[in-house]
């Protein structure tokens, strides 16, 4: 198991004497710093969006405890998310090319367990071709491919896009833009699914996201949306900038869903089931159907 973190360690000296604690601390874990980034420094690029990455590679690897071993040590540190910032559209573009260019691929290839288990669910009711909004290098596109289905994906970085060709080919499109600008085409998909991205848009762009996602169903098609849940330990902290969203630690927005609020975004989209499930941080996995017009 890989675990990527995201800290404000500046140079050798601090990561290497963080290394020395932290493996004493969890046995059995190993852990690296790579400190290429230089935007640290930078008033205008402040922790989290300039930061280091923190690598934990273990068994079992208690993500909370390593955030705290930090925390007492005098340095900020989070689980690297796979959309860390939530800015304007021309911010973030070029926030993640930096960020690919620099870091390639820096969530590894293993799929998210959320992607595991909706391939599971697709496989299961015979979902042929997915749309993945948010697709990255296409760590979590694999798995639906290994298992027969078409991927297409939406993806605002056009570096991520040429790596995730390099490494699936070329039969994957990919539309370049930002998934709230969708459609990007015409075509019907049998499922679509939706990695921790939604919780970063505001309420409008949420609505927009989720209805352009319904659109593009397929009748009896279905979605699944990871959500962010309030359970998560930074729900509550930060700038309050409207109901159950906050401004975090160097401006990342963030929604944070209970079930009412999963329920109030998404009845009127087909919703059949919410499940709680747990990966670096508490998620609502939610699935919709599209029922035949």
């Amino acid at each position: 198991m890989i675990q990527i973190f995201i800290s404000d360690i500046e140079n050798g000296i601090q990561a290497d004497g963080t290394v020395k604690e932290l493996e004493s601390t969890f046995p059995g874990v190993k852990f690296n710093f790579d400190l290429n980034d230089s935007s640290l420094n930078d008033s205008s690029s402040p922790f989290p969006c300039g930061h280091t990455i923190l690598r934990a590679e273990g068994t079992a690897i208690n993500a909370e405890a390593i955030i705290s071993t930090l925390n007492k040590a005098g340095f900020r540190c989070a689980i690297l998310e796979d959309k860390v910032c939530s800015k304007t559209a021309d911010t973030m573009e070029e926030f993640w090319e930096t960020s690919f260019i620099e870091k390639q691929e820096m969530w590894g290839f293993e799929p998210s367990r959320s992607a595991v288990l909706t391939n599971g669910f697709f496989v299961g009711k015979g979902v042929k071709n997915v749309l993945i909004p948010g697709i990255g290098y296409g760590r979590n596109a694999r798995v639906f491919r290994d298992n027969g289905m078409a991927v297409t994906g939406i993806e605002l970085s056009k570096t991520a896009i040429e790596m995730a060709r390099k490494h699936y080919g070329t039969d994957m499109a990919i539309h370049h833009g930002s998934v709230v600008d969708m459609p990007f085409d015409n075509y019907r998909y049998d499922g679509i699914f939706c990695y921790a991205l939604i919780h970063l848009l505001d309420a409008e762009e949420r609505k927009k996201l989720i209805m352009a996602c319904y659109y593009q169903l397929s009748d009896n098609g279905y979605m699944v949306f990871t959500a962010l849940s309030k359970e998560a330990h930074t729900y509550g902290k930060g700038k309050h900038i409207g109901k159950d969203r906050y401004e975090l630690f160097g401006g990342v927005k963030m929604f944070f869903y209970d079930r009412e609020s999963v329920h109030a975004e998404f009845d009127g989209a087909g919703l059949v089931e919410i499940t709680e499930i747990k990966e670096n941080f508490p998620f609502f996995l939610v699935k919709c159907r599209k029922a035949m017009a």
